[in-house]
């Protein structure tokens, strides 16, 4: 299939997009610039440039186009004021108008994303596919959403529609489980309000499936609730991630200290949504992550030593073996290093990088000169190499690059793992300087790869 997607470059896309390529699919990816989607795509896509929120597609960009998924929408973390629930509620529908303004009868199938606030806060009430909608703004935004694709194309008939109403997507590479990550890691982690709220979710890799499965099987039709079967308590949810991650948990954090903090936001982690899908139980679809408990225990794994990790991908349209030649470079390290880090190369143990070579070089971290060593502790061209400081000013740092053949090219995968002086204090002190900074680095040189040819 030829698909065309919205949303390419988020969490969820980027997965999709893997995947869909994988299995030998083309993608067609729309953003707001196509530089950016260079720079930040983990797949080959072509990308067409084009601002959904004030923008139509053309006819002409839905060419050979075979289905449409949708992913794009404002994120909703942030307060919640009158201009950020307008950008909520207009990148979901506005968008939606503009994607389907010219979408053509040969597009046969039509595949959104919703999200299982349509149904507002329930308490402990079980909800289903037939359940109503609920009455906050959230499930307001979510039946607007719905809405236009129900008025475009079911009321067509000659293109199937399905609307996924997703619940909590969990991964370590993104989104809520991420943040929440780095917040219980610092031992912050705490039941919200009573605790007794019901937060239902599917893993990111089971959500991938699903959508593909929604593409390739017409029996998925209308609303399907994007959840795993067995929803938790947010009190559930915070005993099994402080213990997968073995930290503190904290007294619980009361709703009027929410409420006043979040404001109008606070129905995101307040409010109680017991969904499960009575769609996916008819269609026999397979979960791969049955357990919450399993699941955490295997994606949080690289977590347990109390190490902070930094997880990275980019797509790079040329050879495995040309790629990693350019990172088997020494010199290439200072090229794509930002130029506030004055990093430079002092010397090397051996001519080549190679197993086992020592290299030594300097730099200066906000300002201050230090000086730093590194180890080539593996080297298996082309495809994998890592390096770990035996001098600098980390107590661990161990950097494994990953080099994987995929189609049009490579798939780089960066992983860092780290650990800053000082243990708790340090992390809590000095840990979100460090995870920006690591972060602006990472930015700096994705940019610079985008730009290179190899």
């Amino acid at each position: 299939m030829k698909i065309l997607m919205t949303g390419g470059t988020g969490l969820i896309g980027q997965a999709l997009g893997q995947k869909l390529t994988e299995l030998g699919h083309e993608v067609v990816v729309v953003s707001r610039s196509k530089q950016k989607a260079k720079e930040t795509l983990t797949y080959l896509a072509d990308v067409i440039e084009c601002d959904l929120n004030t923008t139509s597609l053309q006819k002409t960009n839905f060419n050979g186009i075979d289905a449409v998924v949708n992913l794009i929408g404002e994120t909703i973390d942030g307060r919640w004021t009158a201009a950020k629930k307008e950008n909520i509620l207009r990148s979901r529908v506005a968008t939606a108008k503009h994607l389907l303004e010219n979408c053509p009868l040969s597009v046969k199938t039509v595949l959104t994303a919703s999200a299982q606030g349509f149904y507002g806060d329930r308490a402990d009430e079980e909800l289903t596919e037939d359940s109503s909608v609920g009455t906050d703004f959230l499930a307001q935004v979510c039946q607007a959403w719905e809405d236009v694709f129900d008025s475009k194309i079911r009321s067509s008939g000659q293109q199937r529609l399905v609307i996924l109403r997703f619940g909590l997507v969990l991964s370590r590479k993104g989104g809520v489980l991420n943040k929440l990550v780095h917040l219980f890691q610092k031992n912050l982690g705490a039941v919200l309000g009573n605790g007794r709220q019901w937060m239902s979710y599917i893993s990111l890799q089971d959500l991938v499936s699903l959508i593909i499965e929604g593409l390739k099987n017409e029996q998925y039709v209308g609303v399907i609730n994007a959840v795993n079967s067995h929803p938790v308590t947010n009190e559930q949810f915070t005993k099994l991630l402080a213990q997968q991650l073995d930290t503190m948990q904290l007294p619980a954090v009361p709703q009027f200290v929410l409420k006043t903090v979040l404001g109008e936001m606070s129905a995101l982690v307040l409010s109680s949504t017991r969904v499960k899908s009575k769609k996916l139980k008819q269609l026999k679809f397979q979960f791969n992550d049955v357990s919450l408990e399993d699941f955490l225990k295997s994606e949080l794994e690289i977590y347990r030593r109390h190490e902070s990790v930094y997880l990275a991908e980019q797509f790079v349209p040329a050879p495995v073996e040309s790629v990693f030649s350019f990172f088997a470079e020494a010199r290439n390290l200072e090229h794509i290093t930002p130029e506030f880090l004055k990093f430079k190369i002092v010397k090397m143990s051996t001519e080549q990088i190679q197993q086992g070579s020592l290299i030594d070089y300097k730099l200066k971290v906000h300002g201050l000169p230090i000086g730093w060593r590194t180890h080539i502790d593996s080297w298996n061209p082309p495809h994998t190499f890592s390096d770990t400081q035996t001098k600098g000013p980390y107590k661990l740092w161990h950097h494994t690059h990953k080099f994987r053949p995929v189609k049009g090219g490579t798939l780089m995968i960066d992983e860092v793992r780290y650990k800053v002086p000082f243990k708790a204090l340090g992390s809590l002190v000095a840990g979100s300087f460090v995870e920006s900074d690591i972060q602006t680095i990472f930015d700096y040189r994705r940019k610079v790869i985008a730009q290179t040819t190899f």
